[in-house]
């Protein structure tokens, strides 16, 4: 008695499309995770130099390291809800820009978290054109996304900043 269904055909039968979709994936999701990783790197460098440094720093300083934290969570949170490659060219291109503002401004502060930073943008650079190229879509970016998460960041490190050192806000 023969097989029911021969090797071949089973390979025959699956559809195109989702075959270009798993390579896809697969060439994506390491870089895509790989640049995750750096970024938990970059907030775990930020989280040590604030215990260790943020006591007798510079209100500007302090500022500095609570803006970046606060920046690079939102920008986390946003690549930890990318689960398709159809997700990609909408929501890389902001947190491309909030890891930039962030290593500019950690740059003189904590050049070593500004290079990982940089090199996280870099990879989510390459991730983003590679699927909209994949896909057949146009990266098409207003940059009020990552205006909005910056603005956020920037909301948020002020209140923590005034509990950190309260009059300040009176003096400005």
């Amino acid at each position: 008695m023969a097989p029911l269904l021969h090797l071949p055909d089973i390979c025959c039968s699956l559809n195109h499309a989702v075959m270009e979709s798993a390579i896809r994936q697969v060439a994506l999701a390491p870089r895509l995770s790989h640049s995750r990783l750096l970024l938990a790197e970059a907030l775990k460098m930020l989280h040590e130099h604030a215990v260790d440094k943020t006591a007798g720093a510079s209100p500007d300083n302090c500022r500095t390291i609570i803006y970046c934290i606060e920046a690079l969570v939102r920008a986390g949170r946003i690549l930890e809800r990318i689960d398709g490659m159809g997700q990609i060219p909408r929501s890389v291109p902001p947190v491309i820009l909030v890891l930039r503002d962030a290593g500019a401004r950690l740059s003189p502060v904590l050049p070593r978290c500004a290079d990982t930073l940089c090199e996280a943008a870099v990879h989510l650079g390459s991730v983003s054109v590679d699927s909209a190229f994949l896909a057949g879509a146009d990266i098409k970016y207003p940059g009020t996304a990552s205006s909005d998460i910056l603005r956020g960041a920037e909301a948020s490190a002020e209140r923590k900043l005034n509990k950190l050192y309260p009059g300040r806000g009176q003096q400005r």
